[in-house]
């Protein structure tokens, strides 16, 4: 990218400094004078181009540079050119250009050009949904680079970086790119996933904790299955994670955080000769929570092995909640209930409560196939 700098001068002198002579025989000295500089470009980007140095009018104009890779020519009697090389050092490099005329006036002014750089910049790896997306890599090169890329991905150089365009994701499963970015002073490897909710329904491994205890529980590994609503794209069931026969528990996927989130206080069904309602609830250190506006979320982790999704549920941000006692609590939900009532409604009260039926604590969902 090309950076010229330009200093406003209306008197520029590095050079040696004036001095006056009190002595009679000198009373009609006149002291030399020095050119009067009034714009240069005198600091430089790494790349090969050209600056100029606008003077006073001045006779003769002569410029002359201490470095061979800035070259400087006089274009008339109040203009000089200045051309520097590329730099192809990350070190920058600096240099004094040495301007007079016939009537002896002189100045000097020094020039500067920045060490090339080669930053690839950005995340190691990115994100995005199964949609049609752009994904901007911030790139600052004063080199040359290429990409490889496959067909699928198209990619163009702008001033902000490396703009990658992808096309829609419509495999049924995680895609992956791998973009390697290549230059004379290095390389870097950027990885972007699509993932949506094209991509979750399947068969999946259930890891959590059964409470044995107060303070301990036990992990437990089972198989189990998660499918997609039929009318909803992002509304999803575990099956095979209850005790109960025929209850499935329900999680909603949200695309702008890649989460699946389950909530409290969700219907799942009847069950039992009694026709006992059962719901879903959270599970905190305060206790068992079924109100909907609590969830527990579990943002996508993807495995760069076999691009399989994994969920591990936790509560970063925690929530706020009432007590009994009207007492405002602030708690981390670490796990799924589901319990059964007396009446279709979801309380956990003396006169509806009948029970839990499943705890299952820090589950992760490790998709298989």
């Amino acid at each position: 990218m090309k950076k010229i700098h330009s200093i406003i001068l209306l008197l520029t002198v590095l050079g040696s400094a004036v001095s006056f002579s009190s002595c009679s025989d000198d009373d009609n000295y006149t002291p030399a004078q020095h050119l009067k500089l009034k714009q240069a470009d005198a600091i430089f980007s790494a790349s090969a181009q050209k600056g100029h140095i606008h003077l006073e009018k001045a006779q003769g104009l002569a410029a002359k540079s201490e470095a061979a890779w800035c070259q400087v020519v006089v274009e008339n009697d109040s203009t000089v050119q200045i051309s520097v090389e590329r730099n192809n050092s990350l070190v920058g490099r600096s240099t004094i250009l040495d301007l007079s005329d016939r009537n002896g006036r002189t100045a000097q002014l020094s020039v500067t050009q920045q060490g090339a750089v080669w930053y690839v910049m950005g995340d190691s790896v990115y994100l995005v949904s199964d949609n049609e997306s752009e994904v901007t890599i911030p790139i600052h090169s004063d080199y040359e680079y290429t990409v490889d890329q496959p067909e699928w991905v198209k990619g163009t150089k702008s001033e902000d970086g490396y703009v990658v365009s992808l096309q829609s994701n419509e495999t049924g499963s995680t895609r992956c790119t791998n973009l390697l970015f290549k230059s004379e002073k290095g390389e870097r490897s950027i990885k972007i996933y699509q993932f949506g909710s094209n991509d979750i329904a399947g068969t999946y491994e259930l890891t959590y904790g059964v409470p044995v205890s107060a303070t301990e529980n036990r992990d437990t590994t089972v198989t189990v299955d998660i499918v997609r609503d039929e009318t909803n794209e992002d509304l999803f069931y575990m099956k095979g994670a209850s005790v109960m026969e025929n209850i499935n528990i329900p999680f909603v996927y949200d695309p702008l955080t890649f989460s699946l989130k389950i909530s409290g206080g969700q219907p799942l069904g009847k069950v039992g000769a009694s026709n006992f309602y059962v719901f879903t609830a959270l599970a905190s250190s305060y206790g068992a929570h079924v109100s909907s506006s609590i969830t527990y979320p579990a943002k996508v982790a993807i495995d760069p092995a076999t691009l399989l999704p994994t969920f591990k549920f936790f509560d970063e941000e925690g929530f706020e909640y009432y007590d009994a006692m009207g007492d405002a609590q602030f708690g981390h939900i670490y796990g799924i209930l589901t319990f059964g009532t007396r009446e279709d409604r979801a309380s956990l009260d003396a006169n509806n409560f009948v029970g839990y039926a499943d705890k299952i604590m820090d589950p992760v969902l490790r998709k298989t196939k």
